[in-house]
Formats: C-alpha cells, structure tokens, sequence
C-alpha cells in the first residue's frame, strides 16, 4: 500500500467497507483487482489504512511547577 497516494488509499478503504459490508472478498480499486482469503484478512487492511490516514494524535503533555517555602 505504500505506493498508493493518499487519494488511493481512502479510495481503497472506502472499497473495502463495500465489499466488506456486502459480503465479498473481492474488491477493484481502479486497476486493481484484489481478492481477499477473508473477512478478518479485510478488517486488518481496513484497520491499517484508518491508522494509516488517520493517526491517533498524542495528548497534550502537561507540565506543572510546584515550589515548596519553609517559612
């Protein structure tokens, strides 16, 4: 999948939750025929490419000062 551009990919994924939620395992993403073993083989190129165009962004990390007077 690394030689697809960014435009393919979502081309791809949007294919693939078709078939997927039709019930084949056979997909065409434009010059590209692609048959699946299965439905499991499916959910982890899906899983793939979500993360793949859609990262997890990282929480904001935070950092607190805290100073201690004896007085």
């Amino acid at each position: 999948m690394a030689d697809l551009t960014t435009e393919e990919k979502q081309e791809l994924l949007l294919d693939l939750k078709r078939a997927l939620a039709m019930g084949a395992l056979r997909v065409r993403a434009g010059d590209r025929d692609i048959t699946y073993r299965s439905r499991e083989d499916m959910k982890r190129i899906i899983a793939d490419l979500e993360a793949e165009l859609d990262p997890p962004t990282r929480p904001a990390s935070s950092a607190r000062l805290i100073s201690f007077h004896r007085g």
